[in-house]
């Protein structure tokens, strides 16, 4: 079976209106018959990511809301949630080392998953 494994940036957009929003949609769409899967750090992340549109009045507070609502029953009826192991943020701190990859802590630790 196909996997498609969604990072929390398409997540957001999927969820909120922002400029990617369209695309993250399209991908959606694109991937409807494959399975999706998450880490568990996606929650968090998406938490966060929520919090801080709402910190920054970029989304109101029944809007964060009604994110959070519907990313919850996405989970629960879609998403296959992939548990963040020890060895990936080892992988996720050597990707981060590496000076050819201007990646930040976060996106690592999505592509260690991916790499697993």
């Amino acid at each position: 079976m196909n996997r498609t494994y969604l990072d929390t940036s398409l997540v957001v957009a999927s969820l909120v209106h922002e400029p990617g929003t369209t695309a993250a949609h399209r991908l959606l769409r694109q991937e409807a018959a494959t399975a999706w899967l998450i880490s568990s750090w996606v929650e968090t992340e998406l938490a966060s990511a929520l919090a801080m549109q709402g910190r920054r009045q970029a989304i109101s507070r029944a809007e964060r809301d009604e994110a959070w609502k519907r990313f919850e029953e996405l989970r629960e009826a879609r998403l296959q949630v992939v548990a963040v192991e020890m060895a990936d943020f080892a992988v996720a701190a050597r990707l981060c080392l590496d000076e050819a990859t201007p990646l930040r802590a976060g996106d690592a630790l999505h592509i260690a998953l991916c790499l697993r």
